[in-house]
């Protein structure tokens, strides 16, 4: 069990990120200085700068993301961990500029645990994610307490509005799209394309450098992927739920995990083989907690 005094025995309260540059494309993101619990990536496209912030490896680096437009911010997703959740919180008021709202990219208690730190905001998804959220509670409650430890728990879930309609909408002057797909990692997952700075925030679809979930239809994962690809042509720049920033080019490589994951669960006869296949392939893989689902859902 993970706990709070483990977690920050692990990691220090000094930043795990340094501040040095790291290359993406032809874009530099450069890691924050200010101390955080996390480790927080900073780059600037054209209208918006984009705050990525990565939780480490004992809270599955569950990343949320801060859309910065010149008068407001935009917060994708809340973190796990209240520790993290509350440090999250601690960083975007150091911005200096109101939250226009938080939105929850797809229904797993990962990614909004943390909004209890953001009830004073207007939190929002699409109405599918709202009521899976709703509906799922007593499940996701308990199985985050088994994962992270009651102390780590939000004492009241803080849950999403189903007010957001996915339609194209401009916030402080900056143009916001954003795309809906079903049955892939979530039972619905929403990403957002930013067009005017070539950048897709497309969460659990890809996680980077770190182990999937199993997820609902990895056919319909891969292919859902794929199709990803083919609409980011021209956007360097992937935003993901669970990992670093990165380029499309992590869409091939997601594409060939979900592959191989298919092909250990196919020949399984339980998760315990699928986990030990995807550790083999993949020996540098974050996010290992995550790899306790495929044992519960295969066996």
């Amino acid at each position: 069990m993970v706990s709070r005094r483990n977690i920050l025995k692990g990691i220090g309260v000094a930043s795990v990120a340094a501040a040095v540059g790291v290359q993406f494309g032809n874009n530099v993101v450069r890691a924050q200085s200010n101390p955080t619990l996390g480790s927080v990536f900073v780059t600037r496209r054209g209208p918006v700068t984009l705050h990525t912030y990565v939780a480490p490896d004992a809270s599955a680096q569950v990343t949320s993301h801060i859309i910065e437009t010149p008068n407001r911010l935009v917060v994708v997703d809340t973190q796990f961990v209240q520790v993290f959740a509350q440090d999250l919180r601690a960083y975007v008021d150091s911005i200096g500029k109101p939250i226009e709202r938080v939105i929850l990219s797809h229904e797993h208690g990962d990614h909004w645990a943390g909004a209890t730190q953001f009830t004073d905001v207007p939190f929002v998804s699409t109405a599918t994610i709202a009521q899976t959220a709703e509906t799922n509670l007593p499940t996701s409650l308990q199985l985050m307490e088994s994962l992270i430890g009651a102390e780590n728990m939000p004492e009241t879930p803080n849950l999403p509005e189903g007010s957001l309609t996915a339609e194209p909408e401009v916030i402080d002057g900056v143009a916001f799209e954003y795309r809906v797909d079903n049955n892939a990692e979530a039972v619905q997952h929403l990403s957002i394309h930013l067009p005017e700075a070539n950048v897709w925030i497309i969460q659990d679809l890809i996680y980077n450098n770190a182990h999937f979930f199993p997820g609902m239809d990895r056919a319909n994962w891969i292919a859902t992927l794929e199709n990803v690809g083919s609409a980011a042509t021209n956007d360097d720049l992937l935003l993901v739920g669970h990992g670093l920033p990165t380029t499309r080019g992590e869409v091939q490589s997601a594409i060939a995990y979900l592959q191989l994951a298919s092909e250990l669960a196919a020949d399984a006869t339980d998760g315990a083989s699928v986990v030990a296949g995807l550790q083999e392939a993949y020996p540098t893989y974050g996010g290992n907690e995550l790899l306790r689902f495929w044992r519960v859902f295969l066996g």
